[in-house]
């Protein structure tokens, strides 16, 4: 037996967990001290290293490199992107996330109606607002339903992001 099949075979008999220190014997195989969970597929309640439920984040925005600062900033996240309306109420209808990132200047829309349109199936998830526009103000946000707004481009965009993930999330 190879230590891939071995692997899956004391994956599948510790329903999809496995525990750091343990030593599994497995008739013709042996694994011991397992650090990490083995994943496959996609699921709601990820974990971490630690066992921990790792956060997960939509962030809807247009512009691949605004969606890899924020991947990289919020390491604690898994971050689910996507670059439309559609794509995002396609995604906030297959699975829950602990917070929303939303920028207002989409191809096939703005973030504001795409605010309003979830905050009618989903009045709790936290959303934030990430813009450029000078025409789109903080009071504004907290009127359609988010929980605020950053402005990009400010030298503080980071430091405020990573500051208000945690806390909304």
């Amino acid at each position: 037996m190879n230590t891939n099949s071995c692997i899956r075979k004391m994956y599948s008999r510790m329903n999809g967990t496995i525990a750091s220190g343990v030593m599994f014997d497995l008739g013709l195989c042996r694994v011991v001290d397992l650090t990490l969970p083995l994943r496959t597929g996609h699921s709601d309640t990820n974990t971490n290293r630690m066992g921990m439920k790792t956060k997960r984040m939509l962030c809807v925005e247009d512009q691949k490199e605004t969606c890899e600062l924020i991947t990289s900033v919020l390491r604690d996240f898994d971050v689910v992107s996507v670059a439309t309306k559609a794509d995002a109420v396609e995604s906030c209808k297959k699975g829950s996330f602990d917070l929303i990132i939303l920028d207002y200047y989409l191809p096939d829309g703005t973030g504001e109606e795409l605010c309003k349109y979830i905050r009618i199936f989903d009045k709790r998830t936290p959303i934030l607002f990430i813009t450029g526009s000078e025409d789109f103000s903080e009071t504004r946000s907290r009127l359609i339903g988010a929980q605020g707004m950053l402005k990009k481009g400010r030298p503080t965009f980071v430091s405020e992001l990573r500051a208000r993930a945690t806390e909304l999330s």
